[in-house]
């Protein structure tokens, strides 16, 4: 394909990089779906550079042309001058693309926006906003300052459409925004191998090492007692983030060094490896607007034990999961408890199935083929 064709551009807080490659891979999945049919291009500022010069990573994908810019955000009162840094690398990346744009996608706001809002719409190009974050479910949104909300508002507003990823962040973004009008799409599943079950012996935990909002401190004591009376299991956990030293420090407390291996940050490839290797999964959140992970492990055929946590209770049944309340330390125990003893009554095939049938690749291209043929 041409680099003089026209592109769909996707704008993106969270993507996958070098220091968290899981980091909205979902986003990733969204864009390498529609490379399928167009030229998309794909701008993303990670803020994680040590360098007063920022770098731009290139990549071409087949259709898809990822922009990595890492910079350097400003801190204490230069912090005010972040938004304009973030909004000047957009548009630099952007004034050196080739074709033009003939659709822009937000992928979660609000200054993922400023692009398609301060300067696409003045030149009538369309933009679409999607949603994954869980602030409009768990109040972070609300206390977000009075000019962040106004702006959000307003970036939806001149949205031709906005999306959540599900029905339960679509009701908490309603009731944040005013808005009567979200349409749902939903994120691309996809597994690395046929379901099977696996002979292994091992929990498997995914997720970002942020206690409050994953408790996963919850997950390691449980697994102390479920330990005791399984002593052959180990837990696997899978992510970073700002509770993994007090996560590890938790795990060595409890004596479970030799039963619970930290793997750190993996790649989705590497992640699905670790799917297809475990018994069942565990996800103990307190808010999921999507649930990414768990979705993931349905399609490689494993059984999941979950929180109630909001979207899901979407895909989640009794056929292939065990659900909990939240912060309930009791139900967890007892649903991992159960999990173990009826391991054998989980059809592995049919879990992979009905994730399947819901979240079937075509369905999800055809949103967003929609909305760029019809901008």
């Amino acid at each position: 394909m041409s680099q003089n064709e026209d592109y769909i551009l996707f704008l993106t807080k969270w993507y996958p990089n070098y220091e968290d490659p899981q980091l909205g891979v979902f986003v990733q999945k969204h864009a390498k779906l529609l490379s399928s049919r167009h030229r998309v291009v794909l701008i993303y500022l990670c803020p994680i550079w040590k360098d007063s010069k920022p770098k731009v990573e290139f990549q071409q994908k087949g259709n898809l042309e990822e922009y990595i810019v890492y910079y350097r955000s400003f801190k204490g009162l230069m912090k005010l001058f972040n938004p304009y840094m973030y909004y000047k690398f957009q548009k630099e990346v952007y004034l050196s693309l080739d074709g033009k744009v003939k659709h822009c996608f937000v992928n979660i706001g609000a200054k993922t926006g400023f692009l398609a809002y301060y300067h696409l719409r003045k030149k009538a190009i369309q933009y679409s906003l999607i949603e994954h974050w869980s602030g409009f479910v768990n109040g972070k949104f609300r206390a977000k300052s009075g000019y962040k909300k106004r702006f959000y508002k307003k970036l939806a507003r001149n949205a031709r459409s906005v999306f959540a990823v599900s029905d339960f962040l679509r009701s908490g973004m309603q009731k944040e925004l005013n808005l009567k009008e979200i349409k749902i799409v939903p994120n691309l599943i996809e597994a690395k191998s046929s379901p099977e079950k696996s002979n292994e012996k091992r929990i498997l935990v995914v997720g970002d090492l942020v206690d409050e909002i994953k408790n996963i401190s919850g997950i390691l004591q449980a697994f102390k007692s479920f330990s005791e009376v399984h002593p052959a299991y180990k837990l696997i956990v899978v992510g970073g983030g700002d509770s993994e030293a007090e996560l590890k420090k938790l795990s060595s407390e409890l004596k479970l060094d030799s039963k619970v291996d930290f793997k750190g940050r993996m790649g989705n490839s590497a992640t699905q490896e670790e799917m297809i290797r475990c018994s069942f999964l565990v996800s103990n959140s307190n808010f999921e607007t999507f649930g990414m992970v768990i979705a993931e492990a349905l399609l490689a055929g494993k059984p999941v034990v979950s929180t109630k946590s909001g979207g899901p209770e979407e895909f989640l049944n009794e056929e292939n999961s065990l659900l909990i309340d939240t912060n309930n330390q009791d139900q967890l125990l007892q649903a991992m408890m159960e999990m173990e003893r009826r391991l054998d009554d989980f059809d592995a095939k049919k879990i992979s199935r009905s994730i399947q049938e819901k979240y079937d690749r075509d369905k999800i291209l055809n949103i967003f083929e929609s909305e760029i043929t019809s901008a």
